[in-house]
């Protein structure tokens, strides 16, 4: 996933402790280019009346707190949505056992809160986009006895040479020995289409349609019959749900 407007809480029950911590979650997410919104709150209770029916990515929580204990609050919110990460955020280091119970994301020692804070959203950062990367399709390319794991958004093309078929990748080319007809079954619900016999594209890597093929994001020319190029184009506008202007022109 790319992280993206994450919505966070933070319960301190003192304003400047409260601030500090919002400035510096937002100011490293902002360091990685993600967005974040944070909502602060100084009393557990008017947190829980008023997100009764919200969800959230991270909650930071003082464990000391007026009204209802942090770790207790932390288990109201684990029992509505356990998918919510929490994040203490406190002076109490004698405690951080008992914070157990409710298998929080990390302690925050305010006595090394910059330190702690960076280490956390830093990891955290880290394992959602591996857990995100894992859920991206991929495609399994054998080739010389070797199995590769490709990710399908980074295969530009695929172009064959008789039994063999070389698969054009952002940043390198493999070889392997199939059919054009497996792997355009494979990819075709990927996005990807076959435009010639010896050729399919990713349509998303498209970088322009010219009178007798196109032009791939790594510059790489790739024919398509001229009888059958404007059908083409009007498919690739249609699946890629662009509109298509030139007949107004």
């Amino acid at each position: 996933m790319k992280l993206t407007n994450l919505k966070i809480i933070i319960i301190d029950d003192e304003p400047d402790i409260l601030n500090i911590i919002a400035s510096s979650v937002e100011n490293l997410f902002k360091s990685h280019a993600i967005t974040c919104h944070c909502e602060k709150y100084s009393d557990g209770n008017e947190f829980l009346k008023k997100e009764k029916d919200a969800s959230f990515d991270i909650v930071f929580l003082d464990i000391d707190m007026p009204c209802i204990d942090g770790i207790q609050l932390a288990q109201k919110i684990i029992e509505k949505d356990s998918s919510t990460t929490i994040i203490f955020v406190s002076n109490r280091e004698d405690r951080v056992f008992e914070t157990f119970e409710v298998r929080p994301y990390g302690f925050v020692r305010k006595t090394h809160f910059l330190t702690d804070i960076t280490k956390i959203i830093n990891h955290y950062i880290l394992e959602m986009e591996k857990k995100e990367e894992e859920k991206r399709p991929k495609l399994i390319i054998q080739t010389d006895g070797q199995q590769f794991f490709v990710q399908m958004e980074k295969i530009i093309f695929i172009e064959s040479y008789g039994h063999e078929q070389t698969f054009h990748l952002e940043d390198e080319k493999l070889t392997a020995r199939d059919t054009m007809a497996n792997i355009d079954f494979v990819t075709k619900k990927y996005g990807f289409k076959r435009v010639h016999k010896s050729y399919i594209i990713n349509l998303s890597k498209v970088k322009a349609i010219v009178k007798d093929g196109v032009i791939m994001s790594d510059s790489s020319f790739v024919p398509i019959n001229r009888k059958k190029i404007s059908k083409f184009r009007q498919e690739y506008l249609k699946q890629l749900q662009f509109f298509d202007y030139s007949d107004e022109l």
